[in-house]
């Protein structure tokens, strides 16, 4: 079934980014965003192309200042795997390809994007601990992605297979953990 919010090839490319990007996909797949989660993971498609329309000169940092707002608002999510530059970088590229007119690479570049890669994630039991404290919401989630792992709620389970270390990028250091090549994301909490 179709998005309401869906009406032109740039709103199907961001669609096409947005569904196959694994850490909002395991949001709305584990109700991160309550029981309207879905339709929010809807709403960002709607909001991004809305705000690209009305706005000459959008660049891929201000998207991804934009989609950490989001997530961490609507999904109460913090994202720390390098997934955020990335889904913001290509959403820009295909804004740019759209008003230049290239059509055709568009939707072919949209056929081939993959879709999120929620298999390898795992959930972790009610009672576990993370670091010290049990998880909130009585859920954990580890997941693999493209090298990179994702974890909600502070997850300590083992991979699902073998990832690469994952680079620290964060300059607070209190959101991310680095543990044996897993990037820790911790849910937000709202002020």
């Amino acid at each position: 079934m179709a998005s309401p919010y869906v009406s032109t090839l740039f709103g199907q490319s961001v669609k096409s980014v947005l569904d196959g990007w694994t850490a909002l996909q395991l949001a709305v797949s584990h109700g991160f965003g309550g029981p309207d989660s879905q339709e929010k993971a809807e709403w960002m498609v709607y909001a991004i192309e809305t705000w690209f329309k009305e706005n000459a000169n959008i660049q891929s940092d201000e998207l991804e200042d934009f989609l950490t707002d989001v997530m961490n608002a609507e999904f109460d999510m913090v994202i720390d795997d390098n997934s955020l530059p990335q889904v913001a970088q290509m959403i820009c590229k295909y804004y740019r390809l759209c008003r230049e007119g290239l059509e055709a690479e568009v939707r072919q570049s949209i056929a081939s994007q993959p879709k999120a890669a929620l298999q390898g994630c795992t959930q972790g039991d009610s009672n576990q601990e993370v670091d010290g404290e049990e998880a909130e919401n009585g859920e954990a989630m580890a997941c693999c992605s493209g090298g990179n792992a994702v974890r909600a709620a502070g997850s300590q389970s083992a991979p699902a297979h073998p990832v690469q270390p994952a680079q620290q990028n964060n300059t607070d250091g209190e959101d991310m953990e680095v543990e044996d090549g897993w990037e820790v994301v911790k849910r937000g909490r709202k002020k």
